[in-house]
């Protein structure tokens, strides 16, 4: 299309034989377009501007996969330009080489920031109660007073089976006059889940310093979730319980229950 007319301009201008033999019969393919897009505003008789041309077709072609397309246009470029057809190959082999391994690097780099928000987001959307024992943990691993405060407090409640385990591990430590050292007390550990566990809260992130609310809300979490399971399963009993003072009953369990969540 020349410039500045569109398709309705051209018709009138020319007739509609012309745009249907020129416009349309003379279509260019995506390279070739590409190609002539490249060419605009370069003064190719300049070796430096013809140079930076011939690289741009490369890496163009590069991206082309079919070897006879590719082959087709290095053969204009080495005719233009008379150049050497094996040498414009071997150049666009080396691009071709190049980019494969710069698109291989960048999946690696993304498959590897994709496994990695997985497991931010499978840590991240543990239950509250899970999150509160791990991070109370890695406190304990690395604070003996606190392990002892922890005890007396909550005894044997934490609610998962491997932190129960780990924290009878860690008072054991700390009761035969070991001072609070993680890597020490992972060496201490007879059973390998547990030291699987350990490593990995080992490497956690955690607020040294959190206050006595935080650490109140961490043991709130863990004594609160056996009320919850218990408050879930008396709503479930209560709606399919058919005798009304059985309900009531359930209702006002569930209503105490609710209170000592708070």
């Amino acid at each position: 299309m020349p410039e500045g007319l569109d398709p309705d301009d051209y018709i009138r201008t020319y007739g509609p034989e012309r745009f249907q033999s020129d416009v349309i019969g003379a279509s260019q393919t995506v390279m070739a377009f590409k190609m002539r897009y490249l060419r605009q505003e370069k003064n190719l008789q300049d070796e430096g501007e013809r140079m930076v041309y011939i690289e741009e077709v490369l890496q163009e072609l590069a991206k082309l996969p079919r070897a006879i397309e590719r082959d087709h246009y290095l053969r204009q470029l080495a005719d233009e330009f008379s150049l050497s057809l094996e040498v414009l190959k071997q150049e666009q082999y080396r691009m071709y080489k190049e980019s494969k391994k710069t698109y291989t690097a960048n999946e690696t780099l993304e498959k590897k920031a994709v496994s990695t928000t997985r497991q931010f987001r499978q840590k991240r959307l543990l239950p509250a109660f899970q999150n509160a024992e791990r991070i109370l943990l890695v406190l304990m691993m690395n604070d003996e007073d606190l392990a002892w405060r922890i005890q007396e407090r909550l005894g044997a409640a934490f609610n998962v089976d491997e932190h129960q385990a780990l924290f009878a591990y860690l008072l054991a430590y700390y009761g035969k006059g070991n001072e609070a050292n993680p890597r020490e007390f992972l060496q201490s550990i007879e059973d390998h889940s547990l030291v699987r566990l350990a490593s990995e809260l080992s490497t956690m992130t955690v607020n040294a310093d959190c206050s006595e609310e935080e650490l109140e809300d961490y043991v709130k979490q863990i004594e609160n979730y056996p009320k919850r399971v218990l408050i879930e399963k008396k709503e479930v009993e209560s709606k399919l319980e058919q005798d009304p003072l059985t309900q009531a009953k359930l209702l006002i369990e569930i209503q105490q229950l609710k209170r000592e969540l708070s």
